[in-house]
């Protein structure tokens, strides 16, 4: 039953959700428009924008089915049997898995251009695109099998608790937690921390030209280019990372007869799908000026539009 409580907890969801929404699809449109996916440019995109859409395909479901259920704190039923809290958990493990294997790949890509530009080979555009493609059957395969193959426990989206959950049952070892996304989940970030701190470690050390065929002052400007995009990604994979190991510490900790405060999973969850439009918005250069630019030509064309209009009524009048 709606409560204030819920109503608070629930809107506070559904207005960051709908903050984070159309702040990803404008970065989508930008990406888009700005050429960021056009043949010439950074392979690094091509990843980016599938990192994109999956986070903005989680923040679907936090702002359609999870914000309104919380706040009526009853399952939403549509008109046909579909069990939403299962369909939301579904996708959302899915786009989770999604994101940590394109973040461990854009740690790669970057470890490569940075390090080791004689395997440049692997991050062709063509083979970007296929693995960009790949991603998405592997990790419904990987989900399917941790949500139906396996005999407990499913992961659904819970109104009663604001956030995510698992439908455990008594007495059953949690086996898709155990064995499938805990591990994967894991196996990720130790990868991306690997691929980073074997960067970070070989910027400090070495001296010497990494990209052959480059003068000074072009591998100097390349590199420390790459190195800022490094950083970003580390920066959005640290979020990455908190938010797994929230889900595992926080019902560990956190009273069950206080329901509200496993809204701030949610939350996370939310930040963690928005943080890289944020992310590439204020610190990535390129991204920045597309979106001023954009910015710019739509406001340009609404004064344009506003001034013929005012230029025709003004002779309908006089006539």
């Amino acid at each position: 039953m709606m409560s204030i409580g819920s109503l608070l907890v629930g809107g506070l969801l559904g207005v960051a959700s709908l903050c984070a929404f159309f702040l990803n699809i404008f970065v989508l449109i930008v990406m888009i428009k700005g050429g960021f996916l056009a043949s010439g440019s950074n392979v690094m995109y091509l990843m980016a924008f599938n990192l994109l859409v999956s986070d903005t395909f989680q923040l679907s479901v936090h702002l359609l089915y999870q914000a309104p259920a919380a706040v009526l704190q009853e399952d939403i039923h549509p008109p046909v049997d579909i069990d939403l809290s299962r369909v939301g958990g579904f996708i959302s493990l899915w786009m989770w898995n999604n994101g940590g294997i394109m973040l461990t790949l854009l740690s790669l890509n970057r470890l490569v251009q940075i390090c080791y530009p004689e395997f440049a080979w692997m991050f062709s555009r063509n083979k970007t695109t296929l693995l960009c493609a790949a991603v998405w059957p592997c990790c419904l395969l990987l989900t399917i099998i941790s949500q139906y193959i396996l005999p407990c426990c499913e992961f659904v989206v819970s109104y009663s608790v604001y956030s995510y959950a698992y439908r455990a049952m008594p007495n059953t070892t949690n086996y898709s937690l155990k064995f499938v996304d805990t591990p994967s989940n894991f196996l990720c970030t130790i990868a991306v921390l690997i691929n980073y701190s074997v960067i970070f470690y070989k910027v400090r050390t070495t001296r010497h030209n990494l990209l052959s065929g480059l003068s000074e002052i072009q591998h100097t400007k390349r590199r420390q280019k790459e190195y800022r995009f490094a950083l970003q990604f580390l920066l959005i994979s640290s979020f990455y990372t908190i938010g797994w190991i929230s889900v595992r510490i926080y019902p560990l900790i956190i009273p069950l007869d206080q329901p509200k405060w496993f809204s701030i999973l949610a939350i996370t969850s939310v930040v963690n799908s928005s943080i890289n439009s944020l992310i590439y918005v204020y610190y990535n250069p390129d991204i920045n000026k597309a979106c001023r630019k954009l910015i710019g030509a739509t406001v340009s064309n609404s004064s344009s539009y506003s001034a013929v209009n005012a230029i025709i009524q003004e002779r309908e009048t006089t006539q």
